[in-house]
C-alpha cells in the first residue's frame, strides 16, 4: 500500500500543493506561520492565488509595522477573518478554516471552493452548510479510495478545475 500511495503522489505533483506552500510560508514567516496561513485564508475567497498571496503580505507587513491593517484589496467579508487572524481567534465560516486548517498541515480537512464546486459540475457560487459537509466527506471518501489524504486529493482536483478553465495552476510555492 505504501508503494501505491507514493505512486499515486509522484504522479500528481498537485498533491503536494499544501506540504509544498508550508515550508514557504514557515520559511518566510517563521513562528508567524499560522497566523499568516490565517490571513492568507482569511483573503482567499473570490481572490487568485498571487492576488491572495500580496494581500495577505500587505495585510501582515502593515500588522507587523505599524500595528494597523490596510484594507485595500479586501472585499467587506473578508475584514471580520483577518481581525480574527491577526488577533488570532478562531476563523468562522466552511472554506476558510478548512483552507486555513490545510496550510497549517491538517490534511484531513477539506477546503471547497469554487473550482472544487465546478470540477463536480456545481454551477453555483456558494453552497449551504449541509452541501459543504456532504461534498467534504465525498471528497475524504474519493481520496481514501485513492490512497490519498482528503486535503492532497482536494488540491489535485482544483489543479484539474484550474487547468480545464484555460489556467495555470500556482501554489503560495511559486511565491518567492
Amino acid at each position: 500500500m505504501i508503494g501505491l500511495v507514493s505512486k499515486i503522489k509522484m504522479s500528481n505533483p498537485a498533491s503536494n500543493w499544501y506540504i509544498n506552500s508550508r515550508r514557504v510560508i514557515e520559511k518566510l514567516y517563521g513562528n508567524d506561520a499560522d497566523m499568516f496561513c490565517d490571513i492568507l485564508a482569511a483573503t482567499s475567497p473570490r481572490k487568485q492565488v498571487k492576488v491572495n498571496w500580496n494581500i495577505a503580505q500587505n495585510i501582515y507587513e502593515w500588522y507587523k509595522h505599524d500595528g494597523y491593517i490596510d484594507c485595500q484589496g479586501l472585499m467587506g467579508s473578508h475584514i471580520p477573518n483577518v481581525l480574527r487572524a491577526i488577533y488570532r481567534e478562531p476563523l468562522h465560516g466552511y472554506k476558510v478554516p478548512a483552507f486555513a486548517a490545510n496550510l497549517k498541515g491538517d490534511m484531513n480537512r477539506v477546503s471547497i471552493d469554487t473550482w472544487t464546486l465546478r470540477y463536480f459540475g456545481i454551477t453555483q457560487r456558494e453552497i449551504r452548510r449541509k452541501e459543504y459537509y456532504r461534498l467534504e466527506k465525498a471528497i475524504q471518501l474519493l481520496a481514501k479510495h485513492r490512497g490519498m489524504l482528503p486535503a492532497e486529493y482536494q488540491a489535485m482536483i482544483w489543479c484539474k478545475a484550474v487547468t480545464a478553465a484555460g489556467r495555470t495552476p500556482v501554489s503560495y510555492a511559486d511565491m518567492i
